[in-house]
């Protein structure tokens, strides 16, 4: 075998866990036909990893800085001495050993050194500090930014710049760091790694000589796999999904169906992180027998979902509202609406009606509203989902036509706080959320992209999670004013502690 994967793990909280997503992508998709896994292991973390079956563990003692700044012993193991273990084989991927592999890594050799992508944003103070450094410590400056740590390539290349890394991370550590010019840069100690990342491959590549960014891609629901993601990287916080959030157990009610867990990469990570072991062996054997069922792009009609054709309506409702019954009567007239699925919320409070398209379901209880949209979303048998309140009224018919004509941008879509105000031309506004300005009131979004809200957020913050975890987010202008009595259910006093509840695990989970 002339390929290797090559990874560290760290002694902290739950990196055995982490490693085992890395592991069970590699095992799943028939890897280690093609690639050894090499993975160094911290003395304290080696007992907890041999139970992976088939992996080269090597114990590392930590070396140099190693103790003082962690995120250089990923590079260590490619000093002097280190090396060994790994000489032998042609080609090398590094990563974190939180990555997620995925099938395109399979038969795929690097034509140039490859690059993975960064998460952090250069300013020009932080531009101008990397170009004032590399001059200084004697290297070449250029224009590459935001490189992530994530390399393919032969093993000479990879070593090479790991060793080159380290050398500019070390000295940054011991002379740079305490400066004047490093303090107005606006980067701080956890950046060191990719600012060394930065400098040294500048140095040492030209652009033309380099794949850049193709490695360590995004957890987003809008990211599909396809046949370029070869190794996903859910670093960051406010990805769909993320290794934070999922140790918040955000993700704990969230189990997406098979067809649906590689229409994007959020997906795959959600389904890969909760598989056992077994299950992983269990979907290998189904994978090299080619029966698998993966899909990484459009639904399949024959699933048993429908196209992108028709809206599933979610409503909760307590049936506060004296215009709900109105309310649903536009909604069961609209030929673009194939089902109107109600969680009852209070049982005992229902009237009567009959419309075809209503599905009405209850727990007998109060299951509070996100909750409510979890269950809807989940019952819902067309992949376009509108989330509705039960307290407006709107023009369904040009409202819902305008949604489906630009599905293709989905996403999620939120009303545009102008359409509360009067008439209007359709119009779609990128990127803008205004808080309380009623955004969440009618949305618009898919169910092959859908994340469940954690369920210990009852009332609050279900709207703010819905655009976290659904990219691109868009305003939607309607033509007609929209009326609404807002919140009409949870402004009642008997909700106040639930609302005080989901502020104070909101700020715990992303503050």
């Amino acid at each position: 075998m002339n390929k290797a994967i090559v990874v560290y793990v760290g002694d902290y909280n739950n990196s055995d866990i982490e490693f085992s997503w890395l592991y069970k992508t590699w095992k799943l998709w028939s890897l280690d036909n093609e690639y050894d896994l090499v993975v160094y292991s911290h003395i304290n973390v080696i007992n907890k990893l041999e139970k992976y079956k088939g992996i080269k563990l090597i114990e590392m003692s930590t070396i140099r800085l190693g103790d003082v700044f962690k995120d250089l012993n990923s590079f260590y193991i490619f000093s002097d001495g280190m090396e060994n273990h790994i000489s032998k084989y042609q080609y090398i991927l590094k990563c974190d050993s939180y990555s997620f592999l995925t099938e395109n890594l399979k038969k795929w050799t690097p034509s140039k050194f490859t690059l993975g992508e960064g998460n952090w944003i250069l300013d020009d103070n932080k531009i101008n500090f990397i170009k004032w450094l590399s001059t200084d410590i004697k290297l070449q400056p250029g224009n590459m930014t935001s490189i992530g740590k994530s390399f393919y390539g032969k093993t000479s290349e990879v070593i090479a710049v790991s060793k080159g890394i380290v050398s500019v991370a070390e000295v940054i550590l011991t002379k740079y760091l305490k400066s004047d010019e490093f303090s107005k840069s606006g980067f701080n100690i956890d950046d060191i790694v990719s600012i060394s990342t930065d400098v040294f491959i500048n140095h040492a590549f030209s652009n033309q000589h380099v794949n850049l960014y193709q490695l360590d891609s995004k957890s987003w629901t809008t990211t599909k796999i396809g046949s370029n993601v070869l190794q996903i990287l859910p670093d960051s916080g406010n990805m769909s999904w993320s290794r934070k959030l999922f140790f918040e157990g955000a993700y704990n009610t969230s189990n997406l169906p098979l067809r649906y867990s590689f229409i994007s990469s959020a997906n795959y990570c959600n389904w890969i992180s909760k598989l056992s072991l077994e299950d992983t062996e269990f979907y290998r054997g189904e994978y090299l027998m080619n029966k698998l069922e993966v899909d990484y792009g459009l639904i399949d009609v024959s699933s048993g979902m429908s196209t992108n054709d028709k809206f599933s309506v979610v409503i909760p409702t307590m049936w506060a509202p004296d215009t709900f019954s109105e309310l649903l009567i536009s909604l069961n007239n609209c030929s673009l609406v194939d089902e109107i699925i109600i969680i009852d919320n209070q049982p005992n409070k229902r009237p009567e009606f009959n419309l075809d398209k209503v599905k009405l379901v209850t727990k007998g209880e109060n299951i509070y509203v996100n909750p409510a949209w979890n269950w809807g979303v989940e019952l819902a048998k067309n992949n376009l989902i509108s989330i509705c309140n039960d307290d407006i009224l709107f023009n369904v018919d040009e409202t819902f036509k305008f949604v489906l004509d630009n599905h293709h941008k989905l996403g999620c879509f939120g009303v545009h706080k102008d359409s509360y105000d009067g008439d209007g031309v359709d119009t779609l506004h990128e990127n803008l959320y205004i808080q309380a300005s009623g955004w969440g009131c009618l949305m618009f979004c898919k169910k092959e992209n859908w994340i469940d809200i954690p369920n210990s957020l009852k009332i609050g913050y279900g709207d703010d999670w819905i655009l976290k975890t659904n990219k691109p987010q868009w305003s939607y202008r309607t033509k007609n004013k929209i009326f609404n009595k807002m919140s009409t259910t949870s402004k009642r006093a008997e909700f106040n502690k639930n609302v005080t509840n989901d502020i104070k695990i909101w700020k715990r989970i992303f503050q």
